[in-house]
């Protein structure tokens, strides 16, 4: 382009006010002040996948930016960028997922309990006790697979977050290396987790889970998320997965009950990958014992609880305090 000694070439210029804006769960609408000297309206685009909870628009020389309320717990961020022929900008936005709380368990359910290690157990705080199934099934009580636990809620609440407190030790008073092969008798191995609420479409599994197929292709253990639960359809499973990619192999005493080998805890948190609304009870359908000729890499000389029993020391349950 040529210029005559009358003429000047200004390069064009675009601004926007703020570049990083981090909004609150509740949603909100703020306007971005935006200069520019280009003779054309900025183009905004925002990505497709925040298009659902983040609407931008170009008003009065400001970016209308209207964020809808995050039900999640999670953390949502995006990128919305501002275009002149000439000239582009980006803002970062992050909006913060809504504060945790702990549902209110209002009643437990189950298959069976072992007298003296009931539902109870599950509530009073102490990871040194637990509920265990009934130990009148038999030495094998995997015939009686799988074990069930219903935890009912009053009131509904949004689910996002599970955590389990698995038994905190099962040495029996043996010494090692005996103790150790013991500790994790009456643990899960393959669990299943329904809930009763509206659980969203698109849930997807745990991608850090390695599972493998059953051989019974009509088993529910091969079953995707949604799919309602064999025996109460009112359930609708949203997670599945293997206490041993769940469980750390870290040792956390917490009492001298056994003066041989320190209790263990191993506190498992399990995120759904949606939010789960109205959430008025979550069933765990547990299989404690591992599969004949499993592909899986086991722990030393464990493949399941043993017998096939259950237990489990706690449960929490939270979502998003809205």
């Amino acid at each position: 382009m040529s210029c005559t000694s009358n003429e000047i070439l200004v390069p064009e210029s675009l601004l926007v006010e703020e570049t990083n804006l981090v909004f609150v769960g509740e949603g909100e609408i703020y306007l971005n002040r935006v200069w520019t000297t280009s003779e054309q309206t900025p183009v905004v685009s925002v990505p497709e996948d925040a298009q659902g909870w983040l609407t931008v628009t170009l008003e009065d020389k400001h970016l209308k930016m209207v964020v809808q309320p995050n039900v999640s717990i999670r953390t949502r961020s995006t990128v919305v960028t501002v275009t002149t022929p000439e000239r582009s900008q980006t803002v970062q936005v992050l909006q913060n997922g809504f504060p945790i709380r702990r549902l209110n368990i209002s009643e437990i359910r189950g298959y069976s309990f072992q007298p003296n290690e009931g539902y109870d157990r599950l509530l009073d705080g102490d990871t040194r006790t637990y509920w265990h199934s009934d130990w009148g099934q038999g030495s094998n009580a995997t015939s009686f697979h799988p074990h069930w636990l219903a935890f009912d809620f009053e009131p509904a609440s949004s689910l996002n977050m599970i955590t389990l407190y698995p038994r905190a030790s099962s040495d029996q008073g043996l010494p090692p290396p005996t103790a150790l092969q013991q500790t994790y008798n009456g643990n899960w191995r393959f669990f299943l987790i329904y809930v009763k609420g509206d659980a969203p479409a698109n849930m997807e599994e745990d991608a850090g889970m390695i599972y493998q197929p059953w051989e019974d292709m009509d088993s529910p253990w091969n079953d995707p998320l949604g799919t309602p639960c064999p025996d109460d359809p009112e359930y609708v499973l949203v997670w599945k997965g293997d206490w041993r990619f769940l469980v750390p192999m870290i040792d956390v005493p917490t009492s001298a009950t056994h003066p041989r080998q320190p209790q263990m805890i191993h506190p498992i948190t399990i995120e759904l990958s949606g939010t789960v609304v109205n959430t008025s009870s979550v069933k765990f359908k547990i299989n404690t014992q591992g599969r004949v000729g499993d592909p899986l890499p086991a722990w030393p000389d464990w493949h399941g609880s043993q017998g096939g029993h259950a237990s489990l020391s706690g449960a929490e349950f939270f979502g998003a305090a809205r």
